[in-house]
């Protein structure tokens, strides 16, 4: 225990002992949006006089065992962080007392998917149908799959996996904006998601308040580029012109000028020209970060995309993904923030800049524990601002 924070955790699936918790110096674990979360237990060594290293048993220290953590910022529940296996330690020794560590790294069980890799081939199965297949071939039949856009009937439902599990799914779910991810749930299990990210709701973590009587931020950076929302554009084309071998693909891009003499693929096909998908981003708040629409840029969506999905469906998903220009990172004050923040969850930011002052997305989070502090360490993202009249200003300290 820190002042207000609290942690606990579990090896093999079994609580550590009290000694254990003596000899930990610092505990990192790290949380990211399409990452997976990764902890690091640096427990102090040393030599005694026969040379012998003290430090965990190989009853803590031996890879694939499971390790879970636990914490509480000054409040009544416990947050789950990790639960995943130890992938590796790593031992620093040194002559010099007190500076020698043994740390402990564990990753969650999206590692346990990207352990073998192969070469598959599913037929007649759609997007939706084979994460649920891959998951639960691999243990994860729990698994939280958000709802897919039907495939076109006129495209094959085909699939070849060549790589481990997790690239397989990421490559499914990516065109979606979707996200692969494991959340800790009973001791020594996790459920795997494979979700969009939340929109709007009840932020999951108190509110980020960067002054007055009740600051606790200590740091807050934040930076909006523009030139990052995209407008995408694709082409439709006939799947039969994917023959393999043949120099099918000699399209020409026509952009949205309607008056452009028409394409012929090598079939001799007319080309269609470019459509555009309309601006169906959808935004936190009722405000979007970029003022003018129009001043979008443009990329092209790849046509292989189109081959087996459909291209408005994709294409919106795109241009959701390229929305968040806002990026903000830094830091909560150690002992004023009672919340524990996850990649993933809403929080919403108070006394800032007018606009800035509305809701974000966790996108990465670093908690460090040592035995002198508690530090949270985050970025955030949002594609929308705040409307000026709706923000309320935190109190200064001292005024009433």
């Amino acid at each position: 225990m820190i002042g207000g924070i609290e942690y606990k955790l579990w090896l093999d699936n079994k609580p550590v002992e009290d000694a254990f918790y003596t000899m930990i110096e610092t505990v990192t674990v790290e949380q990211g949006i399409d990452l997976a979360c990764e902890a690091r237990l640096e427990v102090e060594m040393c030599a005694d006089e026969t040379g012998g290293w003290s430090g965990p048993t190989d009853s803590y220290a031996t890879p694939w065992k499971r390790l879970r953590l636990e914490i509480r910022n000054q409040t009544s529940e416990w947050i789950p962080l990790i639960d995943g296996p130890v992938v590796s330690w790593d031992a620093q020794m040194s002559g010099e007392p007190g500076q020698s560590t043994f740390t402990l790294i564990a990753r969650d069980d999206t590692e346990t998917l990207n352990q073998v890799a192969r070469i598959a081939t599913y037929e007649d199965t759609s997007d939706r149908d084979l994460i649920v297949q891959i998951l639960t071939d691999a243990g994860f039949a729990a698994a939280m799959v958000e709802k897919i856009p039907p495939q076109p009937q006129d495209r094959p439902l085909k699939h070849i996996q060549r790589g481990t599990d997790i690239e397989m799914l990421r490559s499914i779910a990516e065109p979606y904006d979707l996200h692969v991810y494991a959340l800790p749930a009973a001791v020594g299990t996790s459920k795997i998601f494979v979700t969009r990210l939340r929109l709007q709701g009840t932020p999951d973590v108190p509110t980020l308040i960067l002054n007055g009587a009740d600051r606790n931020v200590e740091t807050f950076q934040a930076r909006n580029d523009v030139s990052q929302a995209t407008r995408f554009q694709f082409l439709p084309f006939d799947i039969s012109t994917l023959a393999v071998g043949k120099d099918t693909l000699t399209t020409k891009w026509s952009g949205d000028d309607k008056n452009v003499d028409k394409k012929v693929d090598a079939h001799g096909k007319t080309i269609p020209a470019i459509t555009r998908v309309g601006d169906t981003v959808q935004f936190l708040a009722a405000k979007s970060t970029v003022d003018d629409l129009n001043k979008l840029g443009t990329q092209i969506l790849s046509p292989y995309i189109s081959a087996f999905r459909d291209v408005i469906a994709v294409g919106s998903r795109a241009q959701q993904r390229a929305s968040y220009t806002i990026t903000a990172s830094g830091a909560v004050r150690y002992g004023c923030y009672h919340g524990v923040l996850r990649a993933y969850d809403l929080v919403t930011v108070s006394g800032a800049n007018a606009k800035l002052c509305t809701t974000y997305i966790v996108r990465e989070v670093t908690h460090t524990m040592s035995r002198s502090e508690y530090r949270q360490d985050f970025t955030l993202m949002t594609n929308a601002v705040a409307k000026a009249a709706e923000v309320k200003r935190p109190t200064p300290a001292g005024v009433h």
